[in-house]
């Protein structure tokens, strides 16, 4: 703010007129500023030192004025627990420090909005939750005069205390001028049950349920706690619905009802009223079928199958029949029973069937039960699994090789015992899916390969062994290379290292670096492995050669003593 020298006076004057009127109306709203912070010379005041009498900019640190208040809550009736947000524009940034700034509403409690945001900008929220009670036709605030420090302190940035005056309430830049906002924080009563009354005995015909609540609120009926159905009231408060009797068990229950008024609130529950039901045809609550294999989803012979069945009312003992046979039906407990039958060698493979008929004891049949309620189901399974071993590589190999497992279904365990292998080593054994698998043969020496598997390596989902494999057989040629000598220099016993596939042996020379021959001999592969022994050699430097039929190495070596 810019200030000529020859109007200073009369500026300084009207501050202090403006202090010590925002001091008494600040100290009659009982709040905490004082007097020193509402008079406090505004940060970055200039005094323009020309004679001239022109106005300067609008200065930054002016008092803020509020400029609009809104809300983000659309026209409605709102109840209990309804948060409502208003938010109040300054016409530049405000700060805010201190307490919690708070907007009084004028409701039948003047219930109070409070600043929740907006510090360091020039809009601030507030929040208003409905409370229990609270009342209003149309929202709005309690005067110009409604937003209030509240221990807090609205500056600018520059330090100017904020004026919180608010446009009027009812005119059009108030909520009430800018919403129609109703507030009902008021539950209404109970609704009363009229029909049915008390102890009502119902059959399987249908039932009418109607009583008086309050008018245009939705209705929720429930029974023994759960949600049965649900209806309006109208204009007069009458309200009606209907369900059907025998899609409850037989028995007491009790009835009761809830009533929604248009902003949400909900009733205390009415008075319950019990009814008897009397549903006379029987039916099934659960039926199971299952085996004492191991895998309770299949069966062989003789495994024992069980039907297990359970009713929602007292019958008869109920014929049960397993791959069209009558078994013998035991009760287990209270309106429980299973049947059970031992599986043949003569029994068909493949899913069993079976069904239930039974009575009530006035003689009312229930639906024949011909399939489970957990899905369940049972398999009879006699077949043994077959296997086969393959390779996809061509004979003969000069490497190590993968060999396929490959089962004609799917086998619950396996034991790698049973696979065995001739002149090859196996590892890497690795599941492809729940019948084929892979294991890793890597040739000793030059020669057929044989891979077998052993019966009884395997069993399928219901317990049945696998069979034997065909022989694979594959032909190893040299693969293979030499690795290393050690130790070297040696005065004894040396080690010639190969890998990959080799020959089971060859012949090992020795030469002098003059020619000289010193050592020869045909020498066995023992774990790819040559040994010879130079203890008899005299100390030097000696040429060394390894020859087979499908290899020629050299290598240099020393002997020393």
């Amino acid at each position: 703010m810019t200030i000529p020298t020859r109007s200073l006076l009369p500026s300084v004057a009207l501050t202090i007129i403006y202090c010590l009127v925002s001091s008494i109306f600040i100290h009659a709203k009982n709040n905490s500023i004082t007097d020193s912070e509402l008079c406090t010379q505004p940060i970055g005041m200039q005094v323009n030192n020309r004679n001239s009498g022109g106005a300067g900019a609008r200065d930054m640190d002016t008092t803020p004025v509020v400029t609009t208040i809104s809300t983000t809550a659309t026209n409605g009736i709102y109840g209990v627990g309804s948060t409502i947000i208003f938010h109040i524009t300054f016409d530049h940034v405000v700060r805010v420090s201190g307490g919690t700034p708070a907007l009084t509403l004028a409701t039948n409690a003047n219930s109070t909005a409070l600043y929740i945001s907006g510090d360091s900008t020039n809009t601030l929220a507030f929040a208003y939750t409905v409370n229990t009670g609270d009342t209003t036709a149309i929202l709005d605030y309690t005067g110009t005069d409604a937003l209030l420090f509240n221990g807090a302190v609205i500056r600018s940035s520059g330090g100017s205390i904020a004026s919180l005056l608010l446009p009027v309430p009812g005119s059009a830049g108030s909520i009430a001028g800018q919403r129609s906002i109703v507030i009902d924080g008021n539950a209404p009563a109970a609704p009363v049950i009229t029909i049915p009354v008390s102890n009502t005995i119902f059959n399987t015909t249908d039932m009418l349920i109607s009583g008086t609540a309050e008018p245009n609120s939705q209705i929720t009926v429930y029974i023994d706690g759960n949600v049965l159905t649900t209806a309006t009231t109208d204009a007069g408060g009458s309200w009606s619905s209907a369900f059907t009797a025998s899609s409850l068990a037989d028995g007491n229950h009790n009835i009761r009802a809830t009533a929604t008024d248009m902003a949400k609130n909900v009733s205390p529950q009415s008075t319950a009223i019990p009814i008897v039901t009397d549903v006379t045809i029987p039916g099934a609550m659960s039926v199971a079928i299952l085996s004492n294999n191991q895998n309770p989803a299949y069966a062989t012979t003789g495994d024992v199958i069980t039907v297990y069945f359970t009713v929602d009312d007292d019958i008869y003992v109920p014929q049960i029949t397993v791959l069209g046979q009558p078994v013998t039906v035991s009760m287990v407990g209270a309106k429980e029973y299973v049947g059970r039958y031992t599986v043949t060698a003569t029994d068909p493979d493949g899913t069993v069937p079976f069904s239930i008929d039974f009575k009530d004891l006035h003689g009312n049949a229930g639906a024949t039960i011909t399939a489970t309620t957990d899905n369940s189901k049972v398999f009879i399974d006699r077949k043994r699994p077959a296997v086969t071993l393959n390779t996809i590589e061509t004979s003969p190999l000069r490497r190590a090789f993968l060999v396929y497992i490959s089962f004609s279904e799917a086998i619950a365990d396996f034991d790698p015992g049973y696979l065995t292998a001739t002149n090859a080593t196996i590892s890497d054994l690795t599941s492809v899916s729940n019948n084929v698998m892979t294991v890793l043969v890597t040739p000793l020496y030059d020669g057929m390969v044989t891979v077998k598997l052993a019966a009884n390596a395997a069993h399928d989902v219901a317990g049945n062994p696998s069979q034997a494999s065909e022989d694979l057989q594959v032909e190893a040629l040299f693969g293979g290379y030499f690795e290393k000598v050690y130790p070297n220099p040696a005065s004894g016993i040396m080690h010639l290292h190969f890998t990959g596939t080799v020959n089971e042996k060859a012949k090992v020379t020795m030469t002098s670096f003059m020619g000289v021959l010193v050592y020869e001999k045909d020498l066995q592969m023992d774990n790819k492995t040559l040994t010879v022994d130079v203890s008899g050699l005299e100390p030097g430097a000696y040429i060394m050669r390894i020859t087979s039929k499908n290899y020629n190495f050299y290598t240099n070596v020393m002997v020393v003593h």
